[in-house]
């Protein structure tokens, strides 16, 4: 049996919002939300928020789905 296959099955069903590939996280994943939009650390992760990424995402989305911990 294919160990990928559960995985297979679930991006095959995304929806590309910009036409390239996003993390792909569960909701309970410790991975930090804001390292979705930058590849930064530290204190260069204060600008993710300004990226035109975030910003559509967050429009596209209207802050529905986003941590509450980002401010939406």
């Amino acid at each position: 049996m294919d160990r990928f296959a559960v995985l297979r099955e679930a991006v095959e069903k995304l929806e590309l919002i910009d036409g390239h590939a996003h993390n792909i996280v569960a909701i309970d994943s410790s991975f930090p939300f804001i390292k979705c939009f930058s590849e930064a650390d530290g204190d260069a992760l204060a600008y993710a928020p300004h990226a035109l990424s975030f910003k559509v995402l967050t429009s596209y989305h209207h802050c529905r789905f986003l941590p509450i911990s980002i401010g939406c």
